[in-house]
């Protein structure tokens, strides 16, 4: 089987809190490494009640979507990407971090569209998300050891 290209990997989140700044440790290393590895990597920060938020995830080509959703803002963040779901251009939606990793069963069970959840590590079990697809056009359930993988719809 041909490896698949990865055209673009969009990390999306919402600034938690205004007081904060607005740059997120977790989507700034996914980021990093990822472009270590060769995968375009953007960062796009969402803000409440930006009608221009989804302009930021749709591009040229392929995209994965890996969203960082908080408690304050998951609603306005499932609105917007499930709403992107049903371009097909957006190939994957993954959520990860803290309040998906919490959450992960309550959220599968209601979000028929997305993914999956990153749990535990986000940045090496991303990399090895992603290059699950690219060499296998698909993804299964991957354990790293540790408390970390992603976890899907069976």
């Amino acid at each position: 089987m041909a490896k698949k290209r990865i055209t673009t990997v969009k990390l999306a989140y919402f600034r938690s809190l205004m007081s904060q700044s607005a740059a997120s440790l977790t989507m700034g290393s996914i980021a990093a490494l990822l472009r270590e590895n060769g995968i375009g990597a953007e960062i796009c920060l969402f803000e409440r009640g930006n009608p221009h938020n989804l302009e930021q995830i749709f591009a040229a080509g392929e995209v994965i979507i890996i969203a960082k959703p908080n408690f304050k803002d998951i609603s306005e963040m499932i609105k917007l990407l499930q709403f992107a779901k049903t371009d097909k251009a957006i190939t994957h939606i993954f959520f990860c971090g803290p309040y998906a990793s919490l959450n992960a069963e309550s959220i599968m069970e209601k979000l028929g569209w997305l993914d999956g959840i990153i749990y535990g590590l986000p940045e090496m079990t991303s990399l090895a998300l992603l290059r699950s697809i690219q060499e296998r056009g698909r993804y299964g359930f991957i354990g790293l050891g540790g408390g970390c993988g992603v976890t899907k719809k069976l």
